[in-house]
C-alpha cells in the first residue's frame, strides 16, 4: 500500500518539497518570509506553520518570470539600457568633498 501524500507540511518538508522540485527553499527562508511578508499562504496548528503543496506551487508559479532564450531584450530598449548601466563620470561621493569644494571653503573662511 503506498502512503499518500500529507495535505499539510511542517516548514521543514514545506522547504525539502521546494527545493527538490524548483531548487530554492529552506525553513530559515520560509520563516523569513513569513516575517516581513511576501510568501506562500499557510495556515497554523498552534504555534507550527503548516504549509499546502497546492499553496507552494502556486506561490513559486507567480514568483516565476516567462521563459526566455536570453537576457538581453533586442530592439530600441537595447541602447537605453546599456546607457543606464554605465556608472556616470564625475561623481563624488556623498561627505567627501572634492578639491574644488574645499577651495571653496577656504576662499569663503578668509
Amino acid at each position: 500500500m503506498m502512503k499518500e501524500a500529507p495535505e499539510y507540511l511542517r516548514r521543514k518538508d514545506a522547504a525539502a518539497y521546494l527545493n527538490s522540485r524548483y531548487g530554492i527553499g529552506s525553513p530559515a527562508w520560509l520563516a523569513k518570509l513569513v516575517t516581513l511578508g511576501g510568501g506562500p499562504a499557510y495556515t497554523k496548528a498552534g504555534n507550527t506553520p503548516l504549509y499546502r503543496m497546492a499553496d507552494l506551487d502556486e506561490w513559486m508559479q507567480g514568483r516565476m518570470t516567462q521563459r526566455a532564450s536570453s537576457s538581453v531584450t533586442r530592439g530600441a530598449g537595447q541602447a537605453t539600457a546599456l546607457a543606464s548601466a554605465k556608472p556616470s563620470g564625475g561623481t563624488e561621493p556623498k561627505g567627501n568633498p572634492s578639491a574644488s569644494d574645499t577651495d571653496q571653503n577656504s576662499e569663503a573662511a578668509a
